[in-house]
């Protein structure tokens, strides 16, 4: 189902791998191509981190704590709720409209 936090480890890992590899082969020709392409998959690999901290923090992430400490508080410093949810969205999206213009 949607609640399951491996599709998000694996779409983590593929971005950050085809990142790494575009940012090493540079395969466009223009360089403008080459930085929008990094730019977007670098926001791309970024969301699913993102989306990754929250699925945590909201599924008991706070109240999972051992002698280490919560896994929330450890990740993030804070528990992670609605507001500093939206505002990471509200950042994501602000970062794509700089990328793009």
């Amino acid at each position: 189902g949607s609640t399951k936090i491996f599709r998000l480890v694996i779409g983590a890992i593929v971005s950050f791998t085809y990142l790494a590899i575009v940012a090493v082969n540079d395969p466009y020709e223009r360089s403008d191509d080459y930085f929008l392409a990094c730019g977007s998959n670098l926001l791309l690999s970024v969301s699913f981190v993102l989306g990754l901290m929250t699925h945590i923090c909201n599924d008991g992430g706070n109240d999972t704590c051992n002698d280490g400490g919560c896994i929330c508080q450890s990740m993030i410093l804070s528990s992670l709720n609605h507001e500093k949810s939206s505002f990471y969205f509200v950042m994501m999206n602000l970062g794509v409209l700089v990328l793009f213009f």
